[in-house]
């Protein structure tokens, strides 16, 4: 998991840097096919916003960090149900420690959204989804580290959303709309 991360982070900053567009609006469906996850992003996105007018890429961004947190908070909810069913270690404490996480996820997401002094940059913003990409993997490295299974259609949805937020943040800071991937 760790090693995807890395790579769709270094291939966006290439392409990021390397490739200059004047496109400085589109649509949803447009900004979508430019990240490293469409269908994801069209699914979650569109779902929130059916418009189909033109958006800037700061305005999309938003819409991706809402599709993000309220994503979140269903991961969230599904851990905190999962970890109730588990009366003893160690699956309780691994769930336990999700929870945690994926509430940091929650917080980390909604500063953004709230848009506080805190991540008011696009620097800012971009750091907070990488905590928040951090916090998603260190769940599932704690299930590795114990050998335990854990499910990934619990984060799935929630990783390539926030990859895609990354992607988005990364073309901010770097002048540029997200690559075609």
């Amino acid at each position: 998991m760790k090693l995807v991360i890395t790579l769709c982070f270094i291939i966006t900053l290439i392409f990021s840097c390397s490739s200059k567009t004047t496109t400085t609006t589109g649509t949803i469906d447009r900004w979508c096919t430019q990240t490293p996850h469409y269908q994801t992003c069209h699914h979650f996105v569109t779902k929130r916003n059916t418009s189909t007018a033109a958006i800037t890429i700061n305005q999309f961004l938003d819409l991706t960090v809402h599709a993000d947190t309220d994503e979140a908070r269903v991961v969230l909810k599904r851990a905190k149900g999962i970890e109730a069913n588990y009366p003893k270690d160690p699956e309780k404490s691994l769930w336990h420690s999700c929870v945690d996480y994926f509430d940091d996820v929650v917080f980390e997401l909604n500063e953004i959204l709230d848009h506080t002094p805190d991540v008011s940059s696009p620097e800012d913003i971009n750091n907070s989804i990488s905590a928040s990409l951090t916090d998603v993997d260190m769940c599932e490295d704690e299930f590795a580290a114990a050998n335990i299974t854990m499910s990934p259609v619990i984060t799935t949805n929630l990783t390539e959303l926030v990859l895609n937020s990354a992607a988005i943040t990364v073309a901010i800071i770097g002048g540029n709309p997200p690559p075609s991937f």
